[in-house]
């Protein structure tokens, strides 16, 4: 029995890592500073993003270049008049894919 729960213990952690990593990740590097999990603020909450981009085949590459290169996008407006700012020389590549790709998974 307690081989079951040391597996599970190991098993659980081992997943929810990545997880907790990237959100601390998107703190890290300022995203929580504008979006908040559950409610909108200056802009859009993380599961109104996730939400929003979950119909879409080429989703993380969307959001992507939207992180990147900043802009108003398509729901401009929808969101507010604020414009997402670019973080491209602030944040590492393999960084912003690492959080781009958890944003999606929070829906």
């Amino acid at each position: 029995m307690k081989i079951h729960t040391l597996s599970g213990v190991v098993i659980l952690t081992l997943t929810s890592t990545p997880i907790m990593a990237s959100q601390e990740l998107a703190e890290k590097n300022g995203c929580m500073g504008c979006h908040l999990m559950d409610r909108r603020t200056v802009g859009p909450s993380i599961k109104q993003i996730a939400e929003r981009y979950a119909a879409q085949p080429d989703a993380s590459a969307t959001l992507y270049e939207k992180v990147k290169n900043g802009g108003g996008g398509p729901w401009h407006g929808t969101w507010g008049s604020i414009p997402m700012p670019p973080h491209g020389d602030n944040i590492q590549p393999d960084t912003m894919k690492t959080i781009v790709d958890w944003m999606l998974l929070q829906k």
